[in-house]
């Protein structure tokens, strides 16, 4: 489809930012868009920003499937940065948990992709690298949010909305500046507004036996977006990282277990 072909990535970033920015039609009591803390939420709306693009730019050189294979060790990096920057006490079931998470995880990605581990490539080698680098800034990421949320310096919803403002502020800065994030075709790299179409959203693509267009499947991602980040960031500050990282990842297991 023309929206998952040469502008993928531009479509998922946007689609992550505005899910976050949906979650501003949630109810809620407390403070306002307005008058919350946007400097404060300034920190990780930049690293939330970086971390997707590493983790794209990472996918585009190293493949997906080894994407899905190093993104559990989000789940430790989380439990490491939590003790080491929150002081939080993990409990030998949480670790074990945790543990038996992650290897389960790399045990069934690493049954659909050993032709990918086979490649030394350098372009391969750094995509490893920069997954592994989004998955570190991602987890350091929701443990600065974590803090910022218990210590009451903004709400779980406001600062969702605000990193969503934050992300879309910045690449429609550099849209009017004729930029993108860099994508790659093939063997050539384009990061020019000339290669991202808004009219591929309402391109009649289609195909046989498939009930929707690419557009329309596109924006069903953005609200399920919208609902996964508006219950990510309200279990933040109730149950931590930590323990929404491990339901994160059971359903990734769930997910990836009926792709199979």
């Amino acid at each position: 489809s023309d929206v998952c072909s040469s502008d993928l990535t531009n479509w998922f970033f946007i689609a992550h930012a505005l899910g976050n920015t949906a979650v501003i039609l949630l109810p809620s009591e407390g403070e306002g868009l307005v008058a919350a803390n946007w400097r404060a939420a300034s920190v990780p709306a930049l690293m939330d920003i970086a971390s997707y693009i590493q983790l794209f730019a990472g996918i585009a050189l190293a493949g997906a499937q080894t994407k899905s294979i190093l993104y559990s060790s989000s789940l430790l990096w989380s439990a490491v940065l939590s003790k080491v920057l929150l002081g939080k006490v993990l409990s030998r079931a949480q670790w074990g948990s945790i543990t038996l998470l992650f290897v389960g995880l790399a045990y069934k990605s690493l049954g659909g992709s050993k032709a990918s581990l086979g490649d030394a490539s350098s372009s391969f080698l750094l995509g490893v690298s920069l997954i592994l680098a989004g998955c570190f800034t991602h987890a350091l990421v929701n443990v600065k949010n974590e803090a910022l949320i218990q210590k009451g310096t903004i709400s779980p919803k406001i600062l969702c909305v605000v990193i969503g403002i934050y992300a879309l502020g910045m690449w429609f800065a550099l849209y009017a500046c004729g930029l993108i994030i860099p994508e790659r075709a093939g063997q050539q790299w384009t990061w020019t507004r000339e290669s991202f179409s808004f009219a591929s959203l309402v391109v009649q693509d289609a195909a046989a036996g498939v009930p929707m267009r690419s557009g329309a499947a596109w924006l069903g991602f953005v609200f399920s977006t919208a609902v996964h980040a508006g219950a990510f960031f309200s279990r933040l500050g109730n149950v931590g990282t930590v323990s929404s990282g491990i339901v994160k990842g059971m359903t990734t297991s769930t997910d990836r277990k009926s792709v199979v």
